[in-house]
Protein backbone atom coordinates (compact mmCIF):
# COMPACT_ATOMS: atom_id res chain seq x y z
CA UNK A 1 0.00 0.00 0.00
CA UNK A 2 1.49 3.44 -1.17
CA UNK A 3 2.16 5.75 2.27
CA UNK A 4 -0.10 8.58 3.39
CA UNK A 5 0.53 11.91 3.53
CA UNK A 6 -1.40 14.09 6.01
CA UNK A 7 -1.11 18.15 5.84
CA UNK A 8 -1.18 17.76 9.61
CA UNK A 9 2.04 15.71 9.92
CA UNK A 10 3.72 17.73 8.29
CA UNK A 11 6.10 20.07 10.19
CA UNK A 12 7.24 23.44 9.35
CA UNK A 13 11.16 24.28 8.95
CA UNK A 14 12.52 27.21 10.46
CA UNK A 15 15.38 27.23 8.19
CA UNK A 16 15.74 30.95 6.55
CA UNK A 17 15.11 31.25 2.83
CA UNK A 18 16.78 33.72 0.65
CA UNK A 19 16.12 34.93 -3.07
CA UNK A 20 18.90 34.55 -5.35
CA UNK A 21 19.74 36.45 -8.99
CA UNK A 22 16.76 38.88 -7.86
CA UNK A 23 16.74 40.42 -11.33
CA UNK A 24 15.61 37.37 -13.18
CA UNK A 25 11.83 36.56 -12.52
CA UNK A 26 10.34 34.14 -14.75
CA UNK A 27 7.01 33.53 -16.13
CA UNK A 28 7.40 29.71 -15.48
CA UNK A 29 10.48 28.82 -13.72
CA UNK A 30 11.50 25.49 -13.87
CA UNK A 31 14.28 22.27 -14.57
CA UNK A 32 17.00 23.94 -12.06
CA UNK A 33 20.10 21.79 -12.26
CA UNK A 34 23.64 22.40 -10.75
CA UNK A 35 26.99 21.53 -12.81
CA UNK A 36 29.82 21.39 -10.59
CA UNK A 37 32.12 21.25 -13.50
CA UNK A 38 31.07 24.57 -14.42
CA UNK A 39 30.64 26.19 -11.54
CA UNK A 40 26.97 27.38 -12.86
CA UNK A 41 23.41 26.83 -11.94
CA UNK A 42 20.47 26.78 -14.79
CA UNK A 43 17.23 26.92 -14.85
CA UNK A 44 14.53 27.64 -17.63
CA UNK A 45 11.59 29.74 -18.18
CA UNK A 46 9.08 27.81 -20.40
CA UNK A 47 6.72 30.22 -21.13
CA UNK A 48 8.62 32.92 -21.51
CA UNK A 49 11.31 30.38 -23.56
CA UNK A 50 14.81 30.70 -22.24
CA UNK A 51 17.60 29.23 -20.61
CA UNK A 52 19.75 31.06 -17.71
CA UNK A 53 22.97 30.10 -16.66
CA UNK A 54 24.05 31.48 -12.85
CA UNK A 55 27.46 31.48 -12.55
CA UNK A 56 28.45 30.49 -9.01
CA UNK A 57 30.97 32.21 -7.64
CA UNK A 58 30.47 35.85 -9.80
CA UNK A 59 27.00 35.47 -9.43
CA UNK A 60 26.71 36.68 -13.09
CA UNK A 61 23.51 35.71 -15.11
CA UNK A 62 23.79 34.64 -18.77
CA UNK A 63 19.94 34.47 -20.65
CA UNK A 64 19.91 32.37 -24.07
CA UNK A 65 16.62 32.84 -25.57
CA UNK A 66 14.89 29.97 -27.58
CA UNK A 67 12.34 29.41 -30.36
CA UNK A 68 9.80 26.97 -28.58
CA UNK A 69 9.01 26.48 -25.21
CA UNK A 70 11.47 24.46 -22.94
CA UNK A 71 10.54 21.55 -20.74
CA UNK A 72 13.97 20.60 -19.35
CA UNK A 73 17.64 20.14 -20.37
CA UNK A 74 20.95 18.44 -19.20
CA UNK A 75 24.70 18.96 -19.42
CA UNK A 76 26.72 17.39 -22.44
CA UNK A 77 30.24 16.61 -21.60
CA UNK A 78 31.52 18.76 -24.56
CA UNK A 79 30.07 22.08 -22.82
CA UNK A 80 26.50 22.14 -24.62
CA UNK A 81 23.19 21.38 -23.70
CA UNK A 82 20.73 19.02 -24.22
CA UNK A 83 17.13 21.08 -24.41
CA UNK A 84 13.91 19.41 -24.63
CA UNK A 85 11.72 22.06 -26.38
CA UNK A 86 8.74 21.70 -27.74
CA UNK A 87 9.65 20.95 -30.79
CA UNK A 88 12.02 18.07 -30.04
CA UNK A 89 14.63 17.33 -28.03
CA UNK A 90 18.28 19.78 -29.36
CA UNK A 91 21.63 20.18 -28.94
CA UNK A 92 22.03 23.78 -27.58
CA UNK A 93 25.57 25.67 -27.96
CA UNK A 94 24.73 29.00 -25.97
CA UNK A 95 27.42 31.06 -27.70
CA UNK A 96 25.86 31.34 -30.84
CA UNK A 97 22.58 30.55 -29.85
CA UNK A 98 22.71 27.07 -32.51
CA UNK A 99 20.02 24.24 -32.05
CA UNK A 100 20.81 20.66 -33.64
CA UNK A 101 18.02 18.33 -33.89
CA UNK A 102 18.55 15.15 -32.04
CA UNK A 103 15.12 13.59 -31.96
CA UNK A 104 11.18 14.90 -32.16
CA UNK A 105 9.76 11.98 -29.90
CA UNK A 106 6.07 13.46 -30.67
CA UNK A 107 5.83 15.42 -33.56
CA UNK A 108 2.63 13.61 -34.46
CA UNK A 109 1.14 15.04 -31.51
CA UNK A 110 0.56 19.04 -32.13
CA UNK A 111 -0.88 19.65 -28.77
CA UNK A 112 1.39 18.17 -26.63
CA UNK A 113 5.39 19.72 -25.27
CA UNK A 114 7.95 17.80 -23.66
CA UNK A 115 8.11 18.85 -19.93
CA UNK A 116 10.60 17.43 -17.10
CA UNK A 117 13.42 15.30 -18.01
CA UNK A 118 16.80 14.50 -16.02
CA UNK A 119 19.98 12.27 -17.61
CA UNK A 120 20.68 9.39 -15.85
CA UNK A 121 24.14 7.27 -14.94
CA UNK A 122 24.29 5.63 -18.32
CA UNK A 123 23.95 9.36 -19.81
CA UNK A 124 20.57 8.82 -21.29
CA UNK A 125 18.15 11.59 -21.21
CA UNK A 126 14.61 10.53 -19.54
CA UNK A 127 11.91 13.34 -20.28
CA UNK A 128 8.17 13.18 -19.81
CA UNK A 129 5.43 14.96 -22.19
CA UNK A 130 2.36 16.56 -21.23
CA UNK A 131 -0.87 18.40 -23.13
CA UNK A 132 -0.01 21.55 -23.43
CA UNK A 133 -3.38 23.03 -22.58
CA UNK A 134 -3.43 20.47 -19.28
CA UNK A 135 -7.07 18.76 -20.44
CA UNK A 136 -6.27 15.57 -22.12
CA UNK A 137 -4.15 12.31 -20.83
CA UNK A 138 -1.78 12.39 -23.46
CA UNK A 139 1.67 12.32 -21.95
CA UNK A 140 4.56 9.70 -22.02
CA UNK A 141 7.74 9.05 -20.50
CA UNK A 142 10.70 8.80 -22.83
CA UNK A 143 14.12 7.62 -22.90
CA UNK A 144 16.42 9.34 -25.81
CA UNK A 145 19.52 7.97 -26.12
CA UNK A 146 22.93 9.93 -27.48
CA UNK A 147 22.34 8.50 -30.94
CA UNK A 148 18.98 9.60 -31.51
CA UNK A 149 17.68 6.37 -30.60
CA UNK A 150 13.84 7.28 -29.20
CA UNK A 151 12.51 4.44 -26.74
CA UNK A 152 8.31 5.24 -25.35
CA UNK A 153 8.29 4.23 -21.76
CA UNK A 154 5.03 4.39 -20.34
CA UNK A 155 2.26 6.01 -19.90
CA UNK A 156 -0.02 7.70 -21.17
CA UNK A 157 -0.02 10.15 -18.10
CA UNK A 158 -1.74 13.36 -17.32
CA UNK A 159 0.89 15.71 -16.58
CA UNK A 160 4.60 13.93 -16.34
CA UNK A 161 6.60 15.58 -14.04
CA UNK A 162 9.89 15.58 -11.85
CA UNK A 163 11.81 12.37 -12.16
CA UNK A 164 14.90 11.33 -10.28
CA UNK A 165 16.99 7.77 -8.98
CA UNK A 166 17.23 6.64 -5.37
CA UNK A 167 21.23 6.75 -4.38
CA UNK A 168 21.49 2.73 -5.59
CA UNK A 169 19.72 3.73 -8.54
CA UNK A 170 17.71 0.57 -7.76
CA UNK A 171 14.48 2.60 -8.05
CA UNK A 172 13.08 5.74 -10.36
CA UNK A 173 11.15 8.32 -8.81
CA UNK A 174 8.12 9.70 -11.19
CA UNK A 175 5.49 12.43 -10.93
CA UNK A 176 2.36 12.80 -12.52
CA UNK A 177 1.15 16.19 -11.28
CA UNK A 178 -2.54 15.91 -12.36
CA UNK A 179 -3.24 12.82 -10.06
CA UNK A 180 -1.34 14.07 -6.91
CA UNK A 181 0.76 10.73 -7.44
CA UNK A 182 4.65 10.07 -7.06
CA UNK A 183 5.46 6.75 -9.12
CA UNK A 184 8.21 4.64 -8.16
CA UNK A 185 9.66 2.20 -10.96
CA UNK A 186 12.33 -0.68 -8.98
CA UNK A 187 14.66 -3.20 -9.89
CA UNK A 188 15.54 -0.99 -13.05
CA UNK A 189 18.15 -1.84 -15.66
CA UNK A 190 19.60 0.21 -18.35
CA UNK A 191 16.92 -1.95 -21.04
CA UNK A 192 13.56 -1.41 -18.26
CA UNK A 193 12.19 -0.03 -15.88
CA UNK A 194 10.93 -2.13 -13.64
CA UNK A 195 7.82 -3.16 -11.50
CA UNK A 196 5.82 0.10 -10.79
CA UNK A 197 3.70 1.03 -8.02
CA UNK A 198 2.67 4.61 -6.21
CA UNK A 199 5.01 5.51 -4.20
CA UNK A 200 2.65 8.43 -2.27
CA UNK A 201 -0.01 10.30 -2.83
CA UNK A 202 -0.29 14.51 -1.65
CA UNK A 203 -3.22 15.64 -0.17
CA UNK A 204 -5.01 18.90 -1.86
CA UNK A 205 -4.33 20.55 1.05
CA UNK A 206 -0.74 20.75 0.26
CA UNK A 207 -0.80 21.55 -3.62
CA UNK A 208 0.01 19.49 -6.66
CA UNK A 209 3.68 17.99 -6.89
CA UNK A 210 6.24 19.32 -9.70
CA UNK A 211 9.63 18.50 -9.69
CA UNK A 212 11.55 16.65 -7.25
CA UNK A 213 15.88 15.87 -6.67
CA UNK A 214 16.71 13.25 -4.31
CA UNK A 215 19.44 13.79 -1.87
CA UNK A 216 22.62 11.36 -0.74
CA UNK A 217 20.71 9.45 1.73
CA UNK A 218 17.79 8.70 -0.41
CA UNK A 219 14.94 11.22 1.16
CA UNK A 220 12.63 13.37 -2.01
CA UNK A 221 12.56 16.86 -1.82
CA UNK A 222 9.09 17.49 -4.00
CA UNK A 223 8.51 21.34 -4.64
CA UNK A 224 4.41 21.53 -4.03
CA UNK A 225 2.61 23.82 -6.64
CA UNK A 226 -0.60 26.08 -4.93
CA UNK A 227 1.15 24.73 -1.34
CA UNK A 228 4.18 27.31 -1.18
CA UNK A 229 6.59 24.65 0.16
CA UNK A 230 8.91 21.90 -0.55
CA UNK A 231 7.95 18.35 0.84
CA UNK A 232 11.07 15.91 2.30
CA UNK A 233 9.87 12.57 1.68
CA UNK A 234 11.42 9.52 3.41
CA UNK A 235 12.20 6.54 1.10
CA UNK A 236 9.23 5.03 3.24
CA UNK A 237 7.12 7.70 1.68
CA UNK A 238 6.40 9.13 4.90
CA UNK A 239 6.80 13.22 4.75
CA UNK A 240 10.34 13.62 6.89
CA UNK A 241 9.26 18.13 7.06
CA UNK A 242 8.07 20.79 5.41
CA UNK A 243 10.08 23.56 3.79
CA UNK A 244 8.34 26.83 3.32
CA UNK A 245 8.45 29.10 0.58
CA UNK A 246 7.44 32.54 0.55
CA UNK A 247 5.36 32.02 -3.05
CA UNK A 248 2.60 30.14 -3.79
CA UNK A 249 4.06 28.37 -6.96
CA UNK A 250 7.37 26.31 -6.17
CA UNK A 251 7.90 24.22 -9.09
CA UNK A 252 11.26 22.44 -8.95
CA UNK A 253 14.52 22.37 -6.79
CA UNK A 254 18.06 20.58 -6.95
CA UNK A 255 21.48 20.19 -4.56
CA UNK A 256 24.41 22.66 -5.50
CA UNK A 257 26.81 24.97 -4.45
CA UNK A 258 30.56 23.72 -3.71
CA UNK A 259 29.72 20.70 -1.37
CA UNK A 260 26.16 20.06 -2.49
CA UNK A 261 24.36 21.31 0.61
CA UNK A 262 22.41 24.34 -0.39
CA UNK A 263 18.72 23.58 -2.34
CA UNK A 264 17.90 25.44 -4.89
CA UNK A 265 13.91 26.23 -5.70
CA UNK A 266 12.71 27.97 -8.75
CA UNK A 267 9.18 28.84 -8.69
CA UNK A 268 6.46 30.68 -11.32
CA UNK A 269 4.44 33.83 -11.53
CA UNK A 270 1.77 32.14 -14.24
CA UNK A 271 -2.20 32.19 -13.68
CA UNK A 272 -1.24 34.57 -10.67
CA UNK A 273 -4.09 37.56 -10.54
CA UNK A 274 -2.78 41.01 -9.88
CA UNK A 275 -4.02 40.23 -6.09
CA UNK A 276 -2.08 36.97 -5.49
CA UNK A 277 1.47 38.81 -7.55
CA UNK A 278 0.50 41.64 -4.91
CA UNK A 279 0.96 39.49 -1.98
CA UNK A 280 3.66 37.82 -3.39
CA UNK A 281 5.95 39.67 -5.00
CA UNK A 282 9.08 37.32 -5.46
CA UNK A 283 6.77 35.20 -7.69
CA UNK A 284 9.05 33.79 -10.06
CA UNK A 285 11.87 34.02 -8.35
CA UNK A 286 14.78 31.57 -7.14
CA UNK A 287 15.27 31.08 -4.10
CA UNK A 288 18.32 28.90 -2.14
CA UNK A 289 17.69 27.09 1.77
CA UNK A 290 21.43 26.45 2.95
CA UNK A 291 22.30 22.91 4.59
CA UNK A 292 19.02 21.22 4.27
CA UNK A 293 20.22 17.83 2.81
CA UNK A 294 23.08 17.16 0.70
CA UNK A 295 22.66 16.46 -2.59
CA UNK A 296 24.72 14.23 -5.61
CA UNK A 297 26.30 15.58 -8.31
CA UNK A 298 24.35 15.87 -11.59
CA UNK A 299 24.82 13.45 -14.64
CA UNK A 300 25.53 14.34 -18.35
CA UNK A 301 24.49 13.38 -21.70
CA UNK A 302 26.77 11.72 -23.14
CA UNK A 303 26.39 11.99 -26.92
Amino acid sequence: MPAKISAGESSRSGRPIRQIAPAVSTMLGEGVRWCAERAELCWVDIKAPALFSWHYPSGDVQRTPLPAQIGSFAFCSDGKFLVALRSGVHLLECASGKLTLLAAPEAQVPGNRLNDGRADANGDFWCGSMDDAETARTGWLWKIGGDGQVQRVDGPFGLCNGLDWAPDRGAMYFIDSTDRTIWVYEGNSREALGSKRVFCRTPPALGWPDGLVVDAAGDLFVAMWGGSSVLRIKPNGETREQLPVPVPQPTCCAFGGADLSTLFITTARKGLSSQELAAAPLSGGLFAIEGVSTGRPEHMFKL
